[in-house]
This record gives C-alpha cells, structure tokens and sequence, in this order.
C-alpha cells in the first residue's frame, strides 16, 4: 500500500492538532507526549542530536516535521508540559512486516528477501525502552526539555543485522537473502546520546533481539 502525502498529514499532522486542541480546550490535560521519528532529521554525516536540523525525506517524515514546527509555533499557547520524543528505528515482538521480522523469517524458513541501503547504519531501539521513557514523562519535563531523541547505544547497518540475527539464530545466511551494495553511503540515523544516557540504562541490541525473537 502506497500513502499519499495528503494521508500522512491527515493522521500525523491535522490529527495530532486536534488533540492538542482538545487538550487546550479541557482545561484537564496533565501532559503531552508527542511521538514522532528520527526520519525527521534525515540522514547525517554526524552523530544526531536534539539540536540537528530537519532534512526529512519521504511522506512519513515531511509529515512528522511538519507537525513537530506546528507544536513548536504553538509553545506559548499550550499551559500544559508537553515533549517530543523522536524515536529512531523500534523493533519488538510481534512487529510484523518491518525489518527485523522479514531477515528471521528469510533465515529461519529460508524466504527470498531483497535488502537495499544495506550499508547505511541505524540505531535500533527495543519497544520497552520507549514505554519505560514515557513512564518518565515528568522527570524528563521538570527540566525543560521539550525534545528527545530515543535511541538504543548500537548501531548496525541492515547488512550487519542480518549477520547478528544469523548468529543469534544459529542458522547460516543463504542465497535468499539478497543484497544490493550498490551504494555506499556516507550518512546515517546514528544518535549522539549525551542527553538520553541521563535517564535510562540501555537495551542493548543482543538483548533486545532475544526477547523479540522469543515471541
């Protein structure tokens, strides 16, 4: 299925004005927490900060900025704490058709599966991570932040996933797994975690893998 940039705006960024207009009008909202993505920034040579500028590419993420420069207009008006977090690449259990799922069934039941960008690394966060963080909601608030970037202390480009989800899996990489190394790319979605490390304690990839794969 293929969305328009008109479906995402609908959902990502008109819906989201409603709630936070409702909210503004309940004179009853505690707090908003704003999910959005690191696909806002784009792809950088840098590590990425709370603080790097918007490059989005694709529907999903100009929708997600538009939105996040909407809440940011919108700063002065809202009575209520509200943040932002950007989540860069979240995997868990039962997360079907994303990338995780599609490499363990192409290994496991030795699916054809075609990988592109396979040398652009990412940061992979474990879903629990992002539930313990909203938990924390108002300590993160209490010091002004309106901003933070969600991220797992690992990076791994789709090419050495699948050589980490092989071993974890004990199963060898066949020729179903197809790569295209057309490209080398010099930027990626890696996060500098200096502001995120004050509040959690890492899930690290392998331990995360674990848990998802025993589901």
């Amino acid at each position: 299925v293929t969305f328009s940039l008109e479906d995402f705006l609908r959902v990502n960024a008109f819906g989201t004005q409603n709630l936070v207009d409702a909210a503004i009008e309940s004179n009853i909202c505690e707090g908003f927490l704003n999910i959005s993505t690191a696909y806002e920034y784009g792809p950088k040579g840098y590590l990425i900060s709370e603080n790097t500028d918007f490059s989005p590419q694709g529907n999903y993420a100009i929708s997600k900025a538009v939105w996040s420069m909407y809440l940011d207009q919108k700063i002065h008006s809202l009575w209520f704490p509200w943040i932002t977090y950007r989540l860069f690449s979240v995997y868990g259990p039962n997360d079907i058709g994303r990338i995780i799922p599609l490499i363990t069934d192409a290994i496991i039941l030795e699916k054809e599966l075609h990988l592109f960008d396979i040398h652009r690394k990412r940061d992979f966060v474990y879903i629990d991570t992002v539930i313990s963080l909203a938990l924390k909601f108002d300590k993160i608030r209490k010091n002004n932040i309106n901003s933070l970037n969600i991220w797992s202390w690992e990076s791994l480009s789709v090419y050495e996933l699948v050589a980490k989800l092989s071993q974890i899996l004990n199963r060898p990489i066949l020729n179903n797994i197809i790569f295209d190394e057309s490209s080398i790319p010099n930027a990626h979605w890696e996060c500098n975690n200096a502001l995120l490390k004050q509040y959690i304690d890492p899930i690290l990839l392998n331990d995360g893998l674990l848990k998802a794969l025993k589901h």
